[in-house]
């Protein structure tokens, strides 16, 4: 069968219109709805990153202030390695009492010493000028002044001394030429010594006691923080040979 509608057309426009009203207000009520869901879930992440930013803006502070820390460890061990080598540095050349032990030490009864000169000699040849910098003088400048005043000292120090030598000068009489050359070779044999020079032996002539007249140079080895100073081990062995009296 089929329905019969009695009601006049604007009736069922009417009620058409009201439907699509309520049709339209649920899908605008959805779309609000998806919307705000939309905008909680936004809030939410942008809480959760504002939350992380922080958490990584701390975590850089912390790696800076690390790193600042780090930094100054750094520029405090720099500091102290220099000041130790200036320390070290200082104790070269050898004290001349010890030096004067070494030499003393190997002597026989057939030996007289008449005369016994340490001293720093003048620097043999000149040190090769190192090539000019290529950074410009001001910036070598900073270069330098940031160096340790200790680096800085030391390297002051270097410039005379390295290249001069320190020598001990004898003069003494033999009663015989082995006797001599025994004494001469067991300063040779010393840790102390780098070179023994025998620069000249003559017969006595004139009326003395028998025997030689002789003249020998000595070259001492370099003493702690030189270029060319001997190995560790033997560094701290004479370290503790210092510690001893000098006819100990």
């Amino acid at each position: 069968m089929k329905d019969i509608d009695f009601l006049p057309a604007r009736y069922q426009e009417k009620s058409t219109k009201q439907k699509t009203q309520a049709w339209r207000g649920v899908v605008v009520a959805a779309f609000c709805a998806l919307l705000a869901a939309g905008a909680l879930g936004q809030f939410e992440i942008e809480r959760e990153l504002k939350n992380h930013l922080e958490l990584v803006r701390q975590q850089y502070d912390k790696v800076v202030a690390e790193g600042d820390k780090l930094a100054q460890l750094q520029r405090q061990l720099r500091e102290a390695r220099a000041e130790a080598e200036l320390l070290t540095y200082l104790r070269h050349p050898w004290p001349r009492t010890q030096i004067l032990a070494r030499v003393v030490e190997p002597l026989n009864d057939a030996i007289t010493l008449r005369k016994l000169e340490i001293k720093q000699e003048e620097a043999a040849t000149a040190r090769i000028a190192a090539p000019p910098p290529r950074q410009p003088p001001d910036e070598a400048a900073a270069a330098k002044e940031e160096l340790p005043l200790a680096q800085r000292t030391i390297n002051k120090l270097r410039d005379p001394l390295d290249d001069a030598p320190l020598t001990v000068t004898l003069e003494g009489i033999s009663r015989e030429s082995a006797a001599l050359h025994v004494y001469l070779g067991k300063l040779a044999e010393s840790d102390w010594f780098s070179a023994v020079e025998l620069q000249s032996i003559e017969r006595l002539e004139d009326g003395e006691a028998e025997g030689f007249r002789f003249a020998a140079r000595l070259i001492v080895r370099p003493g702690y923080g030189h270029p060319s100073a001997p190995p560790l081990k033997r560094a701290l062995a004479a370290h503790k040979d210092e510690q001893k009296p000098a006819g100990g």
